[in-house]
């Protein structure tokens, strides 16, 4: 045998291993819950073949078609909002100042917060009898609300925005950091006014920076699951019961395995979607 295959060979089967490790760790699991949407599981109880009634059942059910609209508006109202402030913020902090670095530290800090903690923040100050939003809004003479009863939705976007538009902001803020002076320069020297240097400059160098983070927003947004549950456990009715949340009530409520099953099949391709646009916004 020729040494360079019996080094080939020993590369090869030194790679086996993690090869298996990848395989048990990615692959396995997502054919067992594509194999188990094709049965009814209950957790304690036998698995019985029943084709494609959990798909039927699902896309026939009132419930499943209230949580598909509660998880669209969910991603279309906090996406746009994130990045128009994450932009907004980003060219805030682009501008020479003795407070930038200061500045930075204050909005990153509901990044760096454990998403835990600034959902139970939130929880208190959501609160109808001690929260420092009524507080504030008794005192201006706008009354008092429950704010998670009366507008959940609203409440959990605002959270959403709240914890992840700094790292938005922060991420454009390197893209703009990246775009050479000249252009600005010429632009300046052109006699172009601030918009069109922010139209015809800045846009279009962060369009590929914009675009991924765009992706990347709407993948996380759609998979958030720990602020909603905190927050509102998919409450009061379906009015923020999005896909997450339904997954985990079918799971480890009614540990339905098989439903549960289902509806993570069901939303696999729209996360295979995403994925591809980032893959090809990289390469872009």
């Amino acid at each position: 045998m020729k040494l360079k295959t019996r080094e080939t060979l020993t590369a090869y089967s030194l790679l086996i291993p993690t090869f298996l490790i990848i395989f048990f760790v990615n692959f396995y699991p997502l054919f067992r819950v594509f194999y188990l949407s094709f049965f009814k599981k209950i957790v304690g109880s036998e698995e019985v073949f029943i084709g494609f009634k959990n798909y039927i059942s699902l896309f026939a059910s009132d419930i499943f078609w209230k949580v598909v609209t509660a998880t669209v508006i969910f991603i279309l109202s906090a996406v746009p909002l994130k990045m128009l402030l994450g932009i907004g913020l980003a060219l805030i902090l682009n501008k020479p100042s003795k407070l930038r670095p200061i500045l930075r530290n204050i909005i990153i800090l509901p990044w760096a917060l454990p998403v835990y903690v600034s959902a139970y923040v939130w929880v208190w100050l959501y609160n109808p009898s001690l929260g420092l939003l009524n507080k504030i809004t008794e005192t201006l003479g706008l009354g008092h609300y429950y704010w998670l009863q009366d507008y959940p939705m609203l409440g959990i976007v605002i959270v959403n925005v709240w914890q992840t538009v700094p790292f938005v902001a922060l991420a454009i803020l390197a893209g703009l950091q990246s775009i050479k002076q000249e252009l600005y320069e010429a632009a300046a020297i052109d006699g172009a006014a601030t918009f069109q240097i922010f139209k015809y400059v800045t846009l279009p160098s962060l369009k590929q920076t914009l675009y991924i983070l765009t992706a990347l927003q709407i993948l996380w947004t759609f998979g958030e699951f720990v602020t909603i549950w905190i927050l509102t456990a998919g409450g009061p009715g379906y009015a923020t019961k999005t896909l997450p949340i339904y997954i985990y009530e079918k799971t480890f409520i009614s540990q339905d395995l098989g439903m549960a099953a289902t509806l993570s099949v069901i939303a696999l391709p729209i996360f295979l979607m995403i994925v591809i646009y980032v893959i090809r916004s990289l390469r872009g």
